[in-house]
């Protein structure tokens, strides 16, 4: 719940104003933002529902990043988001979920056929 409510007040922060004036007046929540719920490897960790990453917590997080001018925090959450919640058969970012265990860095979430 807390990482809802942080990445919403800052969105909510940003959409009034959204550039360098905006971002300029968050510098702290940002860097808070990150060093709470943002892994070195870009894994966004979503620590009020059980430590899980989706690709909500990924999107806003780059989103955030984009907003403060940060490319390194954005190539590095994109990175891992391509690389774990990518679907290789349509490029899609479903809301996949990944609970406690290591980022997948060779496998990509496959859907499920009618027959499987």
């Amino acid at each position: 719940m807390a990482f809802s409510r942080l990445v919403l007040a800052l969105v909510t922060a940003f959409s009034v104003q959204f550039g360098a004036t905006a971002c300029a007046a968050q510098p702290t929540a940002y860097a808070d933002f990150k060093a709470r719920f943002v892994q070195a490897d870009g894994r966004v960790i979503d620590t009020g529902n059980g430590g899980i990453s989706h690709s909500e917590g990924q999107g806003f997080t780059m989103l955030l990043a984009v907003a403060h001018g940060d490319r390194v925090t954005f190539d590095r959450v994109w990175s891992w988001t391509d690389r774990n919640l990518a679907r290789s058969d349509t490029r899609l970012f479903p809301g996949a979920t990944i609970r406690g265990r290591p980022p997948r860095s060779t496998t990509r979430t496959t859907p499920r056929t009618a027959t499987s």
